[in-house]
């Protein structure tokens, strides 16, 4: 009776694990995450010290400071071989008053003028209101790359007035830039606008450091500064950090697939949404495939438009497109 029931208990088991084996063969489940298991690798993680304690004021007024921007881009891409020649002229003049030409003050100043009305409004939207509506499977939008023409065209402002000792006109430059930068990084639409963003917080800073430095001598303005500059950091490293996960040489899809369904983050959602353009053909697993194509087919659709543009973006992509993507890191 013993052995009949030991025959009986084995020959379950096997047929137990049979069905497993065929099912995993069969029916594939998707990954699971790894890295993005790490505790707060999905939080929303912001800076935290509020813009009006480097400026002095909250930016408060409606509409959006997207367009007044839009209308510097304009200006200062128009205008790039003119502020070149001001920059060069900072250069030249090292400590002494620079030499900029009347045309590049009046093309610097109203850059300026725009930025201006821009940092004193509460929102910015600008992918897609001021860019074309469409994604590529990469980390940079080229269309963005605008803004960091204001960018440079404010920190010259800036120095200019320093070099001729418009310590009040220097500030109020570097004040609306570091604004500017603020704005970017809340729009939280694209990782791209979020590092343009921290770069122009960095260029304002640093005119900003020699003003109450070496001229209007305000301790407290400093101290404040360089708690600022170390939340920059931690934002840098937190994206560092993220970027080694979503645009490695071969995406974990796991990790994509978690990014997806649970970051606090638009930003990375949209990367890791993009993203799917890659595991679609660097992923081995059956299952993962599966899902890929199910998570394309679904997002697509997708009422938020930009998560819809980066789905069609990575179901669109071709392999030969793929193998030339390199340069997107």
């Amino acid at each position: 009776m013993s052995n009949k029931l030991g025959w009986s208990l084995a020959a379950f088991l096997v047929l137990g694990l049979a069905a497993f084996i065929i099912w995993q063969v069969f029916f594939p489940g998707r990954s699971g995450p790894q890295a993005t298991l790490r505790a707060g690798m999905l939080e929303l993680k912001t800076i935290e010290i509020p813009v009006s304690d480097v400026v002095g004021y909250t930016p408060g007024e409606g509409g959006n400071a997207g367009d007044d921007y839009a209308e510097a881009a304009r200006l200062a891409v128009e205008n790039r071989q003119t502020t070149i020649a001001a920059r060069l002229a900072l250069q030249e003049a090292k400590d002494s008053p620079a030499d900029v030409s009347a045309a590049a003050q009046e093309v610097l100043e109203k850059i300026a003028s725009h930025v201006a009305r821009g940092a004193r409004k509460k929102e910015m939207k600008y992918l897609f209101r001021h860019t074309p509506k469409a994604l590529k499977v990469h980390i940079r939008v080229e269309a963005l790359e605008d803004l960091a023409s204001v960018v440079a065209a404010m920190e010259i402002l800036s120095s200019y007035h320093i070099s001729h000792k418009r310590y009040d006109q220097a500030e109020k430059a570097a004040q609306d830039l570091f604004v500017m930068g603020r704005h970017m990084i809340d729009e939280r639409s694209h990782i791209h606008i979020v590092t343009l963003g921290l770069g122009a917080q960095r260029a304002a800073w640093n005119p900003l450091v020699r003003l109450y430095r070496q001229h209007k001598k305000d301790a407290e303005r400093l101290r404040v500064l360089d708690r600022y500059r170390m939340a920059i950091v931690d934002l840098e490293d937190f994206y560092r950090d993220k970027h080694q996960i979503v645009w490695s040489v071969k995406p974990y899809p796991g990790d994509i697939f978690n990014i997806i369904e649970n970051d606090k983050d638009p930003a990375w959602r949209l990367q890791a949404v993009l993203a799917l353009g890659l595991i679609k053909f660097s992923a081995e697993s059956r299952g993962d495939q599966k899902y890929i194509q199910r998570l394309m087919n679904r997002l697509v659709g997708d009422n938020d438009e930009l998560i819809a543009a980066a789905a069609k973006a990575a179901k669109d992509l071709t392999r030969t497109e793929y193998r030339l993507t390199g340069g997107r890191r």
